[in-house]
Formats: structure tokens, sequence, C-alpha cells
């Protein structure tokens, strides 16, 4: 049951309930005599979840929550991209860094870098030299990339696209892509590319989260028409052609695979025949036999036939009844 009531709120973070890749659930404090209206559950716990990035104990949140009532624990607020504030000055720069290392860490690495916080959020660490930072290695700078990449630079990308893309798939492209720079340059560049390139995303939902992106007119991609664009229709006729390998088909008839094209993405049809002709490099057009398929299935099945041929071409013996 949800959509009671959304209501905006300050909490601070007491502790992670559960967490998985793409749901969290946290106990937060929330100022009663500021959002009264804000419900606990049957503890008297104040509890938000979502897919949300990994939050930090003690330090406070500015979120947007929607009230549900869970069926055994009662109330809950679903949340999407809590925000903190990004440090301004080294004593925000301490705190914060004070809940993610030790006291003494965070010393040592503001004496040296202590715009820190900012160098990770503008992927300027090249000079990062970790040997000037005792009791800092790569597995706790990591830490403190993690959190703050996922804190500051991804929950923009999240606000970016409206909650298009959800922080567990930016956390994949980021994954994909290493940096907010480069997830908006690929997906500003070819969006199907960059969407399904990332596990568990397939064409329909990739083009679902394209064509929404589009209609906010936030964020400008290379081709000013996505829905009638080259890349989609790309995208489209590529996903057909996989589900056509996954039914134990290497190759499909070109006429077929314009109605199943048309059927998908009717808006872009006119740039099937550029696409089949022009991309080499994904699809395999036969013009004797009017077969299309890609061009992976086809240079493997052209190498078994290769393979086959060599082998019958050899006159060895063979002391069996072959």
């Amino acid at each position: 049951m949800g959509g009671i009531l959304v209501i905006e709120f300050k909490c601070t973070v007491v502790r992670e309930r559960f967490s998985s890749d793409n749901f969290k659930i946290y106990v937060v404090l929330v100022d009663k005599n500021i959002y009264k209206d804000v419900r606990c559950n049957k503890q008297g716990e104040y509890v938000i979840c979502g897919d949300i990035q990994s939050l930090i104990p003690k330090l406070e949140y500015k979120l947007q929550g929607d009230l549900d009532i869970h069926k055994t624990y009662g109330y809950q607020y679903k949340v999407k991209d809590p925000k903190i504030d990004k440090p301004t000055d080294i004593n925000m720069t301490r705190s914060f860094l004070k809940e993610v290392i030790t006291e003494n860490q965070t010393e040592v690495l503001l004496e040296v870098y202590p715009n820190i916080v900012d160098k990770i959020v503008k992927d300027d660490i090249n000079d990062v030299d970790l040997s000037k930072l005792k009791g800092i290695g790569d597995y706790t700078f990591n830490i403190i990339k993690k959190k703050v990449i996922e804190n500051f630079a991804l929950i923009e990308v999240v606000d970016l696209f409206d909650g298009a893309i959800s922080m567990n798939m930016v956390k994949k492209l980021n994954a994909e892509y290493g940096s907010v720079r480069k997830i908006k340059k690929e997906l500003q560049s070819d969006p199907y590319k960059a969407l399904c390139n990332i596990s568990r995303v397939g064409f329909k939902k990739a083009d679902a989260i394209v064509l929404s992106i589009e209609k906010l007119n936030k964020f400008k991609f290379a081709d000013k028409n996505m829905l009638k664009s080259k890349q989609r229709m790309r995208a489209c006729l590529e996903y057909i052609l996989d589900e056509n390998e996954s039914s134990g088909n290497t190759r499909m008839d070109i006429v077929t695979l314009r109605k199943k094209c048309n059927e998908l993405t009717p808006e872009c049809i006119g740039e099937f025949v550029s696409v089949v002709k022009e991309d080499n490099s994904n699809i395999y057009f036969d013009n004797y036999t009017k077969k299309i398929s890609t061009s992976n299935a086809h240079d493997t099945e052209v190498y078994i036939a290769n393979k086959l041929i060599e082998m019958l071409k050899k006159s060895n013996t063979w002391n069996i009844n072959t």
C-alpha cells in the first residue's frame, strides 16, 4: 500500500537494516518538533527504504518520502535521491570523512589534500599520491571514493534524468564507464549502446528510458530526435536478431525482420535500410539469399564450416570402423 502521503523531510541515519544492489532500508532519526507529520512504525522507529545510494550514519539527508504501510513492520517511507550537502569548507569535509574513515586517517588526508571531496567528484585524482598518506592504502581510498561518488557525483546524474535512470543503474553505468563525465558522454553520443552495455538492460527497457529522458528536455542527445533516430533503429534491429538467436535461429529473412522492427519501432522504420547497409560491424546481410544475421553468428558459422571442410580434406586412416 503506497502513495498515501508524499512528504519532504530531513533525517539523520542511525543504521542500515538491509542492503542489496537495488534496495536498501535504513532506520533514521527525525525531529518531531519540525516534521510533525512524519510517522514512525510499530516499534517507534522511523524507517526509509528504496533504490538509493549507501547512506552514511550520523549524517543528515534531505529527501522526499512516499508513505507506505508494510504488512509486518507498519509505516515506512519509500524514498528516492536522498541528498546531503556537499562540503564547502574543510570543517564540513572533516565531518563527512570522519564518518567514513578514522579521525587520524581524516587528518592525514586533509593535511595533504584538503579539497579531496571536490577532486573525487570532478574525477581529478590522477595526482593523488597514496605514498604521502600514512595509514591510507588502496582499500581505504576506494572506500572514500565510493562514498563520495555515490553521495555527491552519482546523485547529480539521477537528478539530471529526473529519476528516469535509477541509482542502481547509475552505479552500473559508473562501473562500466568509470566517471560521471564519461557516463554523460556515452549517453549523449549513443544512449542505446550505453544502456544495453550494462547487465540486465535490454532494448525495451533502454528504449523506455531514452524516450522518457528526451521528453524531459533537460539532457541533449547528439541525435536531436531519438524517437526517429538511426540509433534507435539499430538497437531495435540488433535486439530482434538476438531474440531470434535465443530461439535457435541464426538468420532471418530481411522482410520478416523489417516487419518486426516496424511493429516495435514504427517511428524510425525509415532508417531500416540505412542501418542494414551501413552497420557492417554488427550485422551481416547476404544480398543473394536476402537473409540477415549478427556478424558474430555469421563469422562463427563460417569458421565452423571451414574447419569441417579442412578436416574432410585430410586422408587420415583410423584403426576403427568410422
